[in-house]
């Protein structure tokens, strides 16, 4: 029993053994520890010569489609012949076979780039089992004797990574913060449940703005990676890696984690509560349960579903659509709803939203470059507004950085902005360290949740063939419309498309008064130094803008009459017509229909067409 704990299978002396151990069976090249072994004899030589050694690594391109293409024998063919290649072409080095279609060779540093030409040039010549194939190579000179080997090699393999998916490139040649960005990669991945452990990650908050009010309606959390040894380190470059290597999973759980527990935070110091939204990618969808893991994290923090979104993006629905769509389902058993992010990034399609239940769709902010007012972009903008609408899901437009992006996308009818123009991103330890005024006028600021269905409703509301009044007979986006809020006996206007006020305006030519007049509204000077410095702010804001006074909310008191109008029609249905007399004495004919009703503030939203 003794003596079989060191026998050895069919090797039967310790030649065999050493044959093993130091070369590949398939191609009768060195193995990574047979190189190893012979690397420091080689180079020793090199350097005595006064040379400097090269370290070559060499990757065929496209293995997994000849294995697939022509069989795994003809694969094997493929890689034999590589090495005797290799071996025909370098000589004086040694040559390995790293795993797989990889090699590595050590030689010195003589008409390296030419002789690797004349590897493709061999090949195309000869009968080989694969018509013509691909090789990369990464190049990495050693400059001083006492550099670690294995670092060498990781230096050549790092040259051929940066062109391996550079076509028309076949040789990669390593720079310095190839290696840094190496080490970088390297820590991140080493050092995550560290950063965990440690509380380097730190929640930032991004403000959503609910676009027909300018009060924030939502969050969406971000992460900031404090190390204590590299600094800050930005999502953009730590969630690539983590998404590659499978560890985003534990990373956007604990995101999810420390966000649940904020919320908790946030109602100690007094701030109002609104849903904050999480990012998951596919490979935290594929990797695990995260509805089922999720699920417990609510659970345990005692945090209501409806303060929770999940943003997944676009990519995602492309890459694995029954996952995304299953998970989708599992989300919304819960309670809890689920944005697409990054809509315009990528494939995007309209037809694919038809198999992806999502309350919301978020526009990547590069879908709105080159956008120009009253040209191509805009009307592809309004038409992909209005059909995501009439698919019943709410849309949010992120990258506005101007008062003209937030103007005209509101006009259009998107219902919530985000970007820099409104707030940037902050922790919620700012907000610990901010006076009461700071926290009432953040309240004042901050949508209240018992709004939130109202203005949902108010953001779905849209005019389409099907049911307009015959009499109009004209298309929808030609037709005066605004939607407006009576409350407290006065009337708001909310969002009106061009063709509603330039009619307004026009109305408005013949009349003395101050302000903008539908028609059917009395508005006689401001009531308030308020309202007075509220519509200079407007002005200065449109001006800027370049706007002028093209797109605006407007405040009335209605006339008696409508005044009766809007307090008695309490229930949705189809449009009801009415007509009256502007105070020069001028008919005009309208429809009107209740669009929503917000019972904490006592206010109703109106849709109104004009002919």
């Amino acid at each position: 029993m003794q003596q079989e704990m060191y026998k050895v299978s069919d090797v039967n002396n310790i030649k065999e053994m050493e044959g093993v151990l130091f070369y590949d069976n398939l191609t009768g090249l060195l193995t990574t520890y047979g190189f190893y072994q012979h690397v420091q004899d080689v180079l020793n030589r090199i350097f005595d010569a006064g040379q400097k050694p090269v370290y070559i690594f060499v990757d065929i391109v496209g293995m997994h489609h000849i294995n697939d293409e022509y069989g795994y024998y003809a694969g094997n063919e493929v890689v034999s012949s590589v090495a005797r290649l290799l071996g025909q072409v370098f000589p004086e080095g040694i040559c390995a076979r790293l795993e797989d279609d990889h090699f590595l060779v050590l030689v010195q540093n003589t008409d390296v780039k030419e002789r690797i030409g004349e590897i493709t040039n061999i090949y195309s010549v000869n009968k080989y089992p694969v018509p013509e194939i691909q090789m990369k190579f990464g190049l990495y000179v050693q400059q001083e004797i006492d550099e670690d080997p294995s670092v060498c090699c990781d230096k050549a393999r790092l040259a051929e990574h940066e062109i391996h998916k550079t076509a028309g490139v076949f040789i990669g040649e390593f720079r310095e913060e190839m290696y840094e960005i190496y080490r970088r990669k390297n820590y991140i991945i080493t050092h995550l449940e560290e950063s965990i452990r440690d509380h380097e990650i730190e929640i930032y908050y991004h403000s959503i703005i609910r676009s027909v009010t300018e009060k924030v309606c939502s969050l969406e959390a971000l992460a900031r990676w404090n190390s204590k040894e590299k600094g800050t380190i930005m999502p953009g470059e730590f969630i690539p890696i983590l998404e590659k290597e499978h560890l985003s999973a534990i990373f956007d759980l604990h995101v999810v984690e420390q966000v649940l527990k904020e919320i908790r935070l946030r109602e100690t110091i007094g701030l109002a509560l609104v849903p904050v939204s999480v990012n998951l990618s596919l490979s935290d969808l594929e990797t695990l349960d995260m509805v089922a893991e999720i699920g417990n994290l609510l659970e345990k923090y005692k945090v209501e579903p409806k303060y929770l979104i999940i943003e997944i993006p676009e990519r995602a629905c492309v890459a694995n659509p029954s996952k995304v769509a299953s998970v989708i389902d599992g989300f919304h058993a819960k309670g809890i709803r689920v944005w697409m992010d990054d809509f315009g990034n990528g494939a995007s399609s309209l037809n694919m939203l038809k198999n992806f239940d999502f309350d919301l769709i978020k526009f990547d902010k590069g879908f709105l470059k080159g956008y120009d007012a009253g040209g191509r972009a805009e009307a592809i903008f309004r038409y992909t507004i209005m059909m995501i609408h009439n698919l019943h899901i709410h849309t949010v437009a992120e990258g506005i950085e101007t008062r003209d992006q937030y103007l005209q996308l509101r006009l259009l009818g998107c219902e919530g902005m985000q970007g820099f123009l409104f707030t940037r991103p902050k922790p919620l330890r700012e907000f610990f360290e901010a006076d009461s005024d700071f926290i009432k006028n953040s309240r004042t600021l901050t949508e209240d949740m018992s709004s939130r269905q109202y203005y949902a409703d108010v953001g779905s509301a849209r005019i389409t063939d099907l049911e307009l009044p015959e009499e109009l007979g004209v298309k929808p986006e030609k037709i005066p419309e605004g939607l407006v809020e009576f409350c407290e006996g006065k009337v708001l206007c909310l969002r009106s498309n061009r063709a509603f006020f330039e009619r307004v305006k026009n109305e408005l030519k013949h009349t003395a008064v101050q302000g903008y007049d539908p028609g059917w509204y009395r508005f006689e000077g401001y009531s308030s130094d308020m309202e007075r410095e509220v519509d200079e702010h407007y002005r200065s804001l449109e001006e800027e803008a370049g706007m002028k006074e093209e797109i605006r909310a407007w405040s009335f008191e209605p006339t008696e009459n409508h005044r009766r109008m809007l307090e008695e029609l309490d229930r949705k249905g189809p449009w009801i017509r009415y007509s009256d007399r502007n105070k020069s004495g001028r008919e005009y004919i309208g429809w009107i229909r209740l669009v929503a009703v917000d019972e904490s503030r006592g206010a109703k939203c109106f849709e109104i067409i004009l002919k």
